[in-house]
């Protein structure tokens, strides 16, 4: 077998030469973010004796029980998950809150998280969850770590980890435009009495309900106003150079009108926080509304906004003191 050419990362100067055996190990350390397992070494022919004599001589640095750092004690946090998913086999996958924490869903957080068709002995510093099977659409690579794909990921989160927790994985997977609907509910199957089914069909639902254009949007925002005896806002005005959604002349307060269906890559995402920072520094109070917001707190987003309004400010005018004048209890107008 021809192997890559590859950083033999000293491998010549600790032993005093290149063996094939050595280019084998080399291409593990190399593609498995220097971790490799003993199971993997004896199967391309790396003899026990091989394996014993490279760790006596501080080539192979022992992990977890027949799991090994390549050149160095110390692996990157990708070397890490890899090592703790080798350590439970094959096939073991990444999967959970690390699963989550390896794209970015959630912060990582300690013991790693394994997923494993079979019961395995505890390893230190690694959680093991036991699942009955797994099919071929739960497994997935990423960053050439073996885990469980997005689908699997979130069926799992929501069987082990809080609402809140799971409200925010599904949300940062959402932004990145990584959610592929109709295979979170093949993931989920029938689903009955499995925990945390019922939260992931609701997010679901909730992600695939259309929002409003910006047009149709600004006009409910201007009707919401009326209802809840805001003052008239000023729409698409410019303030300090910049467009905003919805402003008050005389007064600090700015409502921005947020959509995700509107932000069509991370530019644009970006641009509005740079702007939402420029108007904050300048001494305006900005507030983003999103369309779900408005529908499920109504009476809140009033709230919120008169509040704002009421504050006293070398920039408020009349309008601060009308709002201030209908503050208390906010509900739709009789």
């Amino acid at each position: 077998m021809a192997w890559p050419k590859v950083d033999l990362y000293g491998i010549d100067h600790l032993l005093g030469g290149v063996t094939h055996t050595d280019l084998k190990i080399a291409a593990f350390a190399q593609h498995q973010h220097q971790a490799v397992a003993r199971w993997q070494l004896l199967r391309v022919g790396v003899t026990a004796r091989e394996i014993e004599h490279r760790v006596a001589t501080g080539l192979l640095f022992p992990k977890y029980r027949g799991v090994y750092a390549i050149g160095s004690p110390y692996l990157t946090q990708h070397g890490e998950w890899m090592a703790a998913a080798l350590s439970c086999g094959d096939p073991a996958l990444l999967g959970c809150r690390s699963r989550a924490g390896l794209r970015g869903f959630l912060q990582n957080r300690w013991p790693i998280q394994v997923i494993v068709p079979y019961s395995r002995a505890p390893r230190r510093g690694i959680r093991t969850l036991q699942v009955p099977s797994l099919r071929r659409s739960d497994i997935d690579t990423w960053a050439r770590i073996p885990t469980t794909s997005i689908p699997r990921l979130f069926v799992d989160l929501a069987a082990t980890e809080d609402e809140g927790t799971v409200r925010r994985a599904f949300r940062e997977a959402d932004r990145q435009n990584r959610l592929v609907y109709r295979e979170l509910r093949a993931a989920l199957g029938t689903g009955q009495g499995r925990k945390g089914s019922g939260l992931l069909r609701e997010l679901i639902a909730d992600a695939r309900a259309p929002e409003p254009t910006r047009g149709d949007f600004e006009e409910i925002w201007i009707d919401f106003c009326d209802e809840y005896e805001i003052p008239a806002p000023v729409m698409n005005s410019i303030v300090e150079g910049r467009e905003v959604d919805s402003h008050w002349p005389g007064t600090p307060v700015i409502v921005e009108l947020d959509s995700w269906t509107w932000h069509s890559d991370r530019e644009a995402f970006e641009d509005d926080r740079a702007k939402w920072e420029q108007l904050q520094v300048a001494g305006y109070a900005v507030l983003p509304i999103t369309y779900r917001r408005l529908s499920d707190d109504p009476d809140g987003v009033a709230a919120s906004v008169l509040a704002v309004l009421a504050r006293p400010s070398r920039m408020a005018g009349t309008v601060s003191a009308a709002a201030g004048s209908r503050l208390g209890p906010p509900g739709p107008a009789s």
